[in-house]
């Protein structure tokens, strides 16, 4: 089953991938540079990677733990832009997932993270973290 993608979804996946400078976090893990030219809706706001060529669809937002689990599905700690071949290792590769993003966020964080993608009842209000999350790719922008 595949979960769809709506504009929250699409605000999330903007913050993330635009907060790790538009570069696949796991590609520079292993000493490469795979970097991605923002999407032409966004790319007036981010000019600096302008002369890039390789195409933001190609770079997601990864979850560490599935987003299904509302509870994590829009928390910025569980999520690090990753390009599609990354993504698609680490989705099939758990336990080097696991890995992966404990080396970069930390084992605490990591610990808490795990214990909260196993929250079942939680409510999240679309609309406001929509709003939130464009709000922070504006400041991005200004940095």
């Amino acid at each position: 089953m595949s979960i769809k993608i709506d504009s929250t979804d699409q605000a999330f996946s903007d913050y993330i991938r635009a907060r790790d400078g538009w570069e696949c976090q796991r590609c520079i893990s292993l000493g490469k540079r795979s970097v991605f030219k923002p999407p032409k809706r966004l790319i007036s706001k981010f000019p600096q990677f302008e002369d890039r060529y390789r195409d933001a669809r190609g770079l997601h937002a990864m979850h560490c733990f599935s987003r299904g689990g509302m509870a994590v599905r829009y928390d910025p700690i569980d999520s690090l832009a990753g390009c599609y071949g990354c993504h698609s290792y680490l989705d099939t590769h758990p336990l080097e997932k696991y890995e992966f993003f404990e080396s970069v966020i930390g084992k605490d964080a990591f610990d808490k993270l795990k214990i909260r993608s196993k929250t079942t009842s939680f409510k999240v209000d679309k609309e406001q973290i929509k709003l939130m999350y464009r709000k922070k790719l504006k400041e991005l922008c200004k940095n």
